[in-house]
């Protein structure tokens, strides 16, 4: 039965890809979440299904893959100003139009490193 179910799966990285990481609101918890502020990761089978059921958090995304530096080379792109901070924004990380996402961040941003 949820053989046309359809959930937008996000590209996280090209380390591990074939890992799926939920990331997810904090109103939902299995054995594997982790929590962390105002949200939580998981890894198992349940909380996909139950995300696909409309049964899990009311907020998520499904990340296949994942991106991971070394000490030294994160060291190094924030010296080269790759990245900026900003306050977390829960609809800005739930937001589905990436390109709406990508702007509202830019936007957000108040830190270049």
């Amino acid at each position: 039965e949820l053989y046309d179910i359809k959930i937008p799966i996000y590209w996280g990285g090209p380390v591990d890809r074939n890992k799926i990481l939920l990331l997810h609101s904090n109103d939902y918890i299995t054995e594997s979440t982790k929590k962390y502020n105002k949200l939580s990761t998981s890894n198992d089978l349940k909380t996909l299904v139950k995300i696909a059921e409309n049964k899990g958090p009311k907020k998520s995304l499904v990340i296949l893959g994942l991106s991971a530096w070394n000490t030294s080379q994160l060291d190094g792109e924030m010296e080269m100003e790759r990245w900026t901070l900003s306050e977390i924004n829960m609809e800005l990380i739930f937001e589905t139009n990436n390109s709406i996402k990508w702007l509202k961040a830019i936007n957000s941003s108040f830190i270049p490193l």
